[in-house]
């Protein structure tokens, strides 16, 4: 057995090629030729190895060993190598998310604190000029839900106004009578109560304008 070290190939790997023949380590690699062709596990004197067995064209067999825990060492270091910068960007692309998710979000932003800023009766259209593209849409449903409220407060204003004018004919008729009741001789206690009815002609004359100038 000829047992050769392939540090040529590569010193970090610690890789042995054994040939089988008679050498002095003829009995230390015997149980390898045992093995079929091929990656196989083999314990050669107390340690694991990862054996791959082959044969040359002369039928000399042969084999490629590595120790396990080398190849867990390299397997490892790969590892490190390899996700060691992706974890190093980690924070990097934190940032970055940040910074591109909080300028993406600015104009949404921006719209609130314009929309939070206004008066309760302000129902005037959003501007959409230099909005993102992205937020037209919301600005447009916005709008339109804008319009369908001043629409509705339009219509309250005028029911009310219609209510206050056709309130005023007959409160205005109801103030003459009980005036033109003053000419009449009228027993005490009724006089009370027509006094105190025109009292309360002359308070609701009193509302109705405010009324009308909200439908106005």
């Amino acid at each position: 057995t000829i047992v050769k070290h392939l540090d040529g190939v590569d010193a970090d790997n610690h890789a042995l090629l054994v040939r089988q023949g008679d050498g002095p380590d003829a009995a230390k690699f015997g149980a390898l030729w045992k093995l079929q062709p091929g990656l196989q596990d083999i314990i050669i004197d107390g340690v694991l190895y990862r054996a791959f067995l082959s044969a040359y064209d002369s039928g000399v067999r042969f084999a490629v060993l590595q120790q396990t825990s080398v190849r867990e060492e390299i397997s490892t270091g790969w590892a490190i190598r390899t996700i060691g910068p992706i974890l190093a960007l980690i924070p990097v692309l934190t940032i970055l998310i940040g910074l591109v998710v909080s300028r993406s979000f600015r104009p949404l932003m921006l719209l609130g604190q314009q929309v939070d800023r206004r008066d309760a009766d302000d129902l005037d259209p959003l501007p959409a000029t230099g909005a993102p593209s992205e937020l037209t849409p919301f600005l447009t449903s916005l709008n339109h839900m804008f319009q369908r409220v001043e629409g509705l407060i339009d219509r309250q204003r005028q029911m009310i106004a219609d209510a206050a004018h056709e309130l005023r004919t007959p409160i205005t008729a109801l103030s003459i009578q009980a005036d033109n009741l003053n000419e009449t001789d009228l027993p005490e206690d009724t006089r009370r109560r027509v006094e105190a009815l025109k009292a309360g002609a002359r308070r609701t004359k009193h509302l109705l304008p405010w009324q009308d100038k909200i439908g106005r």
